[in-house]
């Protein structure tokens, strides 16, 4: 039976990883540490600019609400001008109930905001590269954007405040998605997805260290290995093998960002026997080595 929609993005859940209050004063600007995780950008006084590494920018006004993709490059400015990053802020570590604070910068106030990760988990069969890596999930109309201010620095102050605004960002992203044509075309995509095709996902999501082939993976969803490699690469656009690894990397970049695991450990964690093979795909993956993603005392 076909899903409706709601039934669509009521899969879609956020998992909040760091949330931290931060103040941009005269001149400032600090790079975003890279982190597998969406990151969030919540404006609730004055503006801000996101400059993202290919030399774009997009500014922030009071009650916008971003979100930037997984890996995705980028540095957090005062003004469109002031690009050149004096400092840099991680967006991962401790979970605190409520937000820290941090300021960057020196003289007048130039932006208030709330930043944050958070771990985004799509409906299975849902072809993650297309969704965008910049998603506006706020709106337009001034009195929303108010609403929102207050909704924000009142989920922001007191206990429980990190479950709060992590779900509160959740309800934002689905409010936006049901607007969004491009997300809407991915949910037709996925509805009609061969059900083997989606179970061979599932699988490899949920037992991404098991030594998976194309010829396993067709024997589980009894399926030829010819049939199967053909009907996923139609379906996903990519080979169960590039899926395979893009799920790996992700679990050990999370593993690494909680800093318990020696690197050779969380190499065997996500399947590989290899810590030179591992460290390999890894640095191709993310561009940094798996060393890098570890946090620094």
């Amino acid at each position: 039976m076909a899903k409706t929609f709601s039934d669509f993005i009521a899969d879609i859940e956020a998992s909040g990883k760091m949330w931290l209050g931060v103040t941009l004063r005269g001149k400032a600007s600090c790079t975003i540490e890279q982190h597998p995780f969406w990151s969030v950008y919540a404006i609730l006084e004055g503006n801000a600019w996101l400059c993202e590494g290919n030399g774009a920018k997009q500014e922030l006004r009071a009650g916008d609400v971003y979100l930037f993709g997984p890996g995705t490059s980028h540095s957090l400015c005062s003004g469109q001008d002031y690009t050149q990053a004096s400092s840099s802020l991680s967006l991962v570590g401790a979970v605190d109930d409520l937000p820290r604070n941090a300021v960057v910068g020196r003289g007048p106030t130039a932006a208030v905001m709330l930043c944050g990760s958070v771990e985004i988990e799509w409906p299975i069969g849902l072809n993650e590269d297309r969704i965008p890596k910049i998603l506006c999930i706020s709106q337009a109309d001034p009195i929303v954007s108010e609403q929102r201010i207050r909704t924000l620095n009142s989920f922001s102050d007191g206990v429980g405040a990190f479950t709060l605004l992590t779900q509160y960002v959740r309800l934002l992203l689905l409010a936006y998605l049901r607007t969004n044509t491009i997300f809407r075309l991915l949910y037709t995509l996925s509805n009609g997805r061969d059900p083997a095709i989606a179970r061979s996902l599932q699988l490899m999501e949920e037992e991404s260290m098991k030594e998976w082939t194309v010829e396993t993976l067709a024997r589980e969803v009894k399926m030829s290995r010819s049939g199967f490699a053909a009907k996923f690469y139609a379906d996903v656009g990519r080979t169960p093998i590039e899926v395979l690894c893009e799920r790996r990397m992700r679990h050990a970049a999370e593993l690494l960002g909680q800093g318990t695991w020696k690197v050779k450990e969380v190499a065997l964690m996500v399947g590989y026997h290899s810590d030179a093979a591992f460290t390999r795909r890894f640095k191709r993956h993310y561009g940094v080595p798996p060393a890098a993603f570890r946090p620094t005392s």
